[in-house]
């Protein structure tokens, strides 16, 4: 299971290292191959820290390398990337996909049509204006835009998380996705906690 970060203008975006779909015999579902439960939460870890050295500017990052895990052999080996290339479809000169095209793209076409591949379902992003940096929640809820100051924070962990840390003024409820139901059970916890 490959890991690689894209830091930098020049690092290669995932359609640079791989341009062409692999053939179909070689494809297959992690649903029919499998996938061993825990190498995901491993790649997770290593992408957890390559942030980190990424943010701290410690370290040596994975810019145009890619670290290989092979859980079962076990084994890790980085290989050197080739740099962007020009007449890439997503990051080149001239793109062809981009994040309003994505969910517009043949990817059953791409694919060589083969597989359940069906098109992704189009994706509803946040404007601009509806989305909030760290700081922006910081300086909402410390500047006193807190719960009562038209600053509402909802916490959808699980309530024995919630119990033992979250952020001031904060309030715990359930939401349910399948029909964006809330069910708040919430209360406002004590700010000093």
């Amino acid at each position: 299971m490959p890991n690689t970060n894209h830091p930098t203008n020049t690092a290669p975006c995932y359609r640079c290292i791989l341009p062409e779909c692999p053939p179909p015999a070689a494809c297959s579902r992690c649903a029919d191959a499998g996938v061993l439960g825990p190498v995901p939460g491993v790649i997770g870890v290593l992408q957890a820290v390559e942030t980190i050295k990424i943010l701290t500017k410690m370290g040596t990052v994975l810019s145009q390398r890619m670290l290989l895990y092979d859980a079962l052999a076990p084994r890790m080996h980085v290989i050197k990337l080739r740099g962007k290339r020009a007449d890439c479809i997503a990051c080149g000169e001239n793109p062809s996909i981009s994040s309003e095209t994505l969910t517009m793209f043949d990817y059953t076409g791409f694919t060589g049509g083969h597989g359940d591949h069906d098109k992704p379902e189009a994706l509803t992003v946040l404007t601009e204006e509806h989305r909030w940096l760290c700081e922006q929640v910081h300086d909402a809820l410390v500047g006193g835009g807190g719960y009562g100051g038209g600053v509402l924070l909802l916490d959808t962990r699980p309530a024995t998380q919630f119990a033992i840390a979250r952020l001031p003024g904060t309030v715990w409820g359930c939401v349910v996705v399948e029909d964006m139901c809330c069910c708040c059970r919430g209360h406002v916890m004590d700010e000093d906690m």
